[in-house]
C-alpha cells in the first residue's frame, strides 16, 4: 500500500508538471500569434517559425500527458486531466488553425524564384536590360522554353528527393517493425522466465517442506525402536528379578 501511495504521488506529481508546462506553452504561442501583424516581414517570418516548433513541442508534451493520464490509478484524477487534455486540444487546434492561415511573403522574389534557385530573377533582368523591340518572336519563344525546361528540371528534382524521403521513410519503418518485433519477443521471453521461476521457487518450497517432514518421520520412528528397546530390555530384566 505504501508503494502504491508513492506511485499515485509521483504520477500526479508528473502530470501537474506536463499540465504547467502544456499552459505555458499555449500562452506562449497565444501571444507571439497575437503580437504578429504589428511585426515587419523578417520578424514574421521568425516567429512563424518559431510558433511552428512550439507547437509541434506542445503536441509532443500532449502526447506524454496523455500516457502519464493513462497510468494515473484514481479515476476521478483521470477525469480531471482528461478534460484538461481535451481543452488544450482544442486550443491548440484553434491556434494551429490561426497559424496555417498566415501567410508570409519572402522578400527578394516569389514562388518561382525560389523554385528556379534566383535564376529566373538574373534572366528577367537581363530581358529588361535588352530592348525588347530587337527581340523577335523566335528568340521570345527560345527564352520561354529555357526558362520552362528550368522549371521542369527543378520539378523533377523536387520529386525525385520526394521518391528518395519515401524510400528512407520505408525502410526506416521497416526496421522499426523489427525492433518492435525483437522487443516483443524479449518480453515474451522474459515473462516465461518470469513464469519459470515462480515454479522453481514453489517446488524449491515444496521440497523443503518435503525435507522437513522426512526428518520428523525419522525422528518418530528412532523414538519408536528406542522405546520398544527399553521395553524389551525391561522386560528382560524384570524377568530375571522374578526368577530370583
Amino acid at each position: 500500500s505504501e508503494n502504491i501511495g508513492k506511485e499515485m504521488a509521483t504520477n500526479s506529481l508528473t502530470c501537474n508538471s506536463i499540465r504547467n508546462t502544456i499552459d505555458q506553452n499555449m500562452t506562449e504561442l497565444d501571444a507571439k500569434l497575437k503580437g504578429y501583424e504589428d511585426k515587419s516581414k523578417m520578424d514574421q517570418m521568425k516567429i512563424k517559425k518559431d510558433c511552428q516548433k512550439l507547437a509541434k513541442r506542445i503536441e509532443n508534451d500532449l502526447k506524454q500527458f496523455e500516457y502519464e493520464i493513462m497510468r494515473v490509478p484514481e479515476k476521478s484524477s483521470q477525469t480531471t486531466y482528461t478534460a484538461y487534455l481535451e481543452k488544450f486540444r482544442k486550443d491548440l487546434f484553434q491556434l494551429k488553425t490561426t497559424l496555417n492561415s498566415i501567410r508570409v511573403d519572402q522578400p527578394g522574389g516569389g514562388a518561382l524564384d525560389a523554385l528556379l534557385g534566383g535564376n529566373h530573377q538574373t534572366e528577367k533582368d537581363l530581358i529588361e536590360e535588352r530592348d525588347m523591340a530587337d527581340m523577335n518572336m523566335v528568340e521570345l519563344i527560345d527564352h520561354g522554353d529555357r526558362i520552362q525546361e528550368k522549371g521542369l528540371e527543378k520539378v523533377k528534382q523536387m520529386a525525385k528527393k520526394t521518391e528518395e524521403t519515401k524510400a528512407l521513410g520505408n525502410a526506416i519503418q521497416i526496421e522499426l517493425r523489427k525492433q518492435y518485433e525483437k522487443l516483443e519477443f524479449i518480453e515474451e521471453t522474459t515473462y516465461k522466465v518470469e513464469s519459470t521461476m515462480k515454479r522453481v521457487q514453489r517446488y524449491v518450497r515444496y521440497f523443503a517442506k518435503q525435507v522437513v517432514t522426512d526428518k520428523l518421520i525419522m525422528v518418530l520412528i528412532i523414538l519408536c525402536l528406542v522405546s520398544i528397546l527399553c521395553i524389551i530390555i525391561y522386560t528382560i530384566v524384570d524377568d530375571d528379578g522374578t526368577s530370583r
